[in-house]
């Protein structure tokens, strides 16, 4: 055995000890020294690593799902409680103003002590949400109830936006990081797209019969119809989360007995220290910009798409603005997932596959501007496949970024980048539905705010340096033994 060996075999992965917040730049350059080290680390990848994806990503798929819900039935809500749009985007702005005040604490615990912990706090909160949900909903408190709701439903749901990328790194080979990533990702609009198909089959849109007199006796008979509609929607949530809570409990492991990677084995710098470290690089804040604005503003105008097109004078009812929502998001899952094993096998050219997607992007956006503004002409089509291929264009590119981002900041914890990315796209889709709450303000200046962002987003993108750190590091030679 060789001096190189019996090292690898004594001391598997590299162990930095802290002594000090002031010794972090000395710290990170041995980390960096070892990371550039030749030695070989025992690795292995265990089936079970499906298996955690497929709960995490059910997580996922139900967190979308009950934050989402309310958009695609908005038409009924706001007849059935005399509601306005600036209740409806309340209730989806909870989770945005929830995450960019406590999602660092949450990634910061997901760092310390592992997904399982979080995984469970999160699912909790979501359940206790979803009681709250459960309770009758009349007029005079409807609102109360489901604001609670949504608010607990936002603090179990900041684990779903940006823990991918740390699950894949902990579970995943390199050659299936990605598409790993792009699947726990990608339930996001999943999740999303299912609020837009059960939604509206739940709660169909509410008439009106008498609009000169709403509240007279048989509109009062359709609003009490409609609330049970909703009643039993809330009810479904609270079931799914519930039986997820216990399936986790039992059966989410916390990390395999093996690191899958090299790179995995390697002792994660602290939290505070990465954060730091995070702020020095430039082209972190450049592709920072680009993730958190387009994700952040398409979130928001996703969430409200019956809004938009209705709102624009677009002969689509709530049902078919539903439909709409849901293809497009499913389209968008399984061609992203695609795009994942795409760039899998060619994983040093991440940015030029979202340059691509971006410019398609853009072109898709601003067509649908034009129809909404009369310029071009409408047809339902038209519309259909618009928002499809938009939407497969921005939710394909966000595991790609996820991953570029962590290549470029490596080192840095995937908890620390990812979840400082996630902020910022929360505070974008914040914005973008507090704007959308202003009297009289309209709504066709969201599918220009939209098309602009994807623009400037494209022109930043080719200022961004590619630098595959991590990459770099896993091809090195190592042993991988399938258990």
């Amino acid at each position: 055995m060789s001096s190189k060996q019996r090292v690898a075999r004594n001391n598997p992965s590299p162990i930095v000890e802290e002594q000090s917040f002031m010794m972090s730049s000395s710290m990170l350059t041995a980390v960096d020294k070892v990371n550039e080290s030749e030695s070989a680390v025992k690795t292995a990848v265990t089936p079970m690593r499906w298996f955690v994806l497929f709960l995490f990503s059910c997580y996922v798929i139900l967190q979308y799902f009950s934050w989402n819900i309310f958009g695609p039935i908005s038409s009924s809500v706001k007849k059935t409680f005399h509601w306005n749009n600036t209740d409806i985007s309340m209730l989806a702005n909870w989770d945005t103003i929830l995450f960019v005040i406590f999602s660092m604490q949450m990634y910061w615990l997901v760092q310390r002590n592992g997904l399982r912990i979080t995984l469970l706090m999160s699912l909790s909160m979501m359940t206790i949400g979803a009681v709250f949900r459960c309770i009758p909903l009349k007029n005079d408190w409807a609102k109360w109830i489901l604001n609670t709701g949504q608010i607990f439903n936002g603090l179990g749901g900041m684990l779903a936006q940006a823990a991918a990328p740390f699950l894949s790194s902990t579970w995943f080979p390199a050659k299936q990081r990605t598409t790993a990533t792009a699947i726990a990702s990608l339930s996001c609009p999943l999740g999303i797209a299912i609020s837009h198909l059960i939604g509206p089959a739940f709660v169909p849109d509410l008439i009106i019969k008498n609009e000169s007199n709403p509240f007279d006796e048989q509109n009062t008979a359709s609003r009490l119809i409609m609330r049970t509609r909703i009643e039993y929607l809330m009810y479904l949530e609270f079931a799914l989360s519930a039986l997820l809570l216990f399936a986790s409990i039992f059966c989410f492991r916390n990390k395999p007995p093996y690191p899958p990677s090299n790179s995995a084995s390697f002792e994660k710098i602290k939290f505070k220290i990465g954060l730091v470290r995070l702020i020095k690089i430039k082209d972190f804040w450049l592709i920072m910009a680009v993730a958190s604005s387009v994700t952040g503003v398409y979130s928001g105008w996703g969430a409200m798409l019956a809004v938009n097109l209705r709102g624009n004078g677009l002969d689509i009812s709530q049902k078919e603005c539903g439909l709409v929502g849901f293809i497009t998001t499913m389209s968008s899952v399984f061609g992203g997932i695609m795009v994942g094993k795409l760039a899998d096998r060619f994983n040093c050219r991440l940015k030029l596959i979202i340059v691509v997607l971006y410019s398609i992007a853009s072109t898709t956006f601003l067509w649908i501007t034009l129809i909404c503004e009369k310029i071009a002409p409408f047809s339902r089509a038209s519309v259909y496949i618009s928002c499809i291929i938009g939407g497969f264009c921005i939710n394909g590119s966000i595991p790609l970024l996820f991953e570029l981002v962590v290549e470029l900041t490596y080192p840095v914890p995937e908890t620390v980048s990812i979840a400082f990315i996630s902020v910022v796209n929360n505070l974008f889709a914040f914005i973008f539905l507090l704007i959308l709450g202003i009297p009289n303000i309209g709504v066709s200046w969201m599918n220009w705010c939209l098309f602009a962002i994807c623009i400037m987003s494209l022109g930043m993108l080719f200022f961004v340096s590619e630098n595959y750190k991590r990459m770099k590091i896993d091809e090195k030679n190592q042993e991988i033994f399938e258990k």
